[in-house]
């Protein structure tokens, strides 16, 4: 089997949590991502879609959003109305008993999760892990497989706090080509007695504030695979392809009625000629300034 990886985000960040009222807060710090040409891509509207379809995962949540699709959780208060479980095995560790409990929807076509839960048994009866996937028969469109490994920890307080989350989903039905998106979250340095001042939630929820001084290969929490290494390659390679410049080109001047020249884009194609029986052959020329002349001043005519 052949993977070509087109994309990938890495980011460090800050997150500032509060539940009453309910406000969240993301500060990126540090931040190291593959960019097609932007002339002809938008990559922040690829970016914020892929972060949209693949938002953070919570066990502990009521609904499990994902994949444009909300999921009941199986620890949910009414779960039970629609999970099965029975106890799997029981673990004894360094730091106590657990039982592993295996879960499954009652109607394997639901937007429900099968796998199983690692529960303590200090008393709290609380959720350290959960490996969970969705079944086959479940109505997801294209998603042909979605699996979910949650990993979570006491603190000294007793507070559950997760610690880490993988994801991986599978889009296309096709025997031979598929499509994989893959998620994965570190959380380190909690601090809940962290005073926190309304000044930090003003503004959009998600802020870049880069410290020049951070490399993502000197805090990097988990090394990138050979795949994910050779990403930012192969989108390099992509981008100096000539027959994928011209593509990109001929694409954008299709859809969006442009020819980019970088700075400045020629157009719309729909005005470029124009004839009647009156006026005869009509030739338009215009065009407009892109962000790449300035993100403040718009120009066209």
């Amino acid at each position: 089997q052949k993977t070509l990886s087109l994309f990938l985000q890495e980011d460090i960040s800050d997150n500032y949590i509060k539940q009453h009222p309910a406000r969240t807060k993301k500060i990126v710090v540090a931040e190291k991502r593959t960019e097609f040409d932007p002339r002809y891509i938008n990559n922040h509207n690829i970016e914020a879609y892929l972060n949209y379809i693949m938002q953070p995962v919570d066990v502990y949540d009521e609904s499990i959003f994902f994949v444009n699709k909300l999921f009941l959780s199986p620890i949910a208060d009414n779960a039970k109305l629609y999970y099965k479980y029975h106890i799997a095995d029981t673990i004894r560790n360094e730091k106590g008993f657990n039982i592993r409990i295996k879960f499954e929807p009652f109607n394997k076509q639901n937007l429900l999760f099968t796998g199983e839960l690692i529960i303590s048994m200090d008393g709290r009866y609380a959720v350290e892990r959960a490996n969970m996937s969705v079944d086959k028969q479940a109505n997801l469109s294209w998603v042909t497989q979605l699996n979910m490994n949650l990993s979570y920890f006491k603190n000294i307080d007793g507070v559950m706090l997760q610690d880490s989350s993988h994801v991986l989903v599978q889009f296309g039905g096709g025997k031979k080509d598929v499509l994989f998106g893959e998620r994965m979250s570190v959380n380190t340095d909690y601090d809940l007695n962290y005073p926190i001042s309304k000044e930090i939630f003003e503004g959009q929820p998600i802020e870049k504030k880069l410290n020049p001084n951070l490399s993502l290969n000197q805090i990097r929490p988990v090394l990138l695979n050979v795949a994910e290494q050779n990403t930012y390659i192969n989108v390099d390679q992509i981008n100096q392809l000539k027959s994928f410049k011209t593509l990109a080109a001929i694409g954008y001047l299709l859809s969006q009625g442009y020819y980019s020249l970088g700075k400045l884009e020629i157009g719309p194609l729909e005005y470029v000629y124009h004839r009647n029986n009156i006026e005869g052959n009509r030739v338009r020329l215009g065009g407009r300034t892109t962000p790449s002349f300035s993100e403040k001043v718009y120009l066209q005519g």
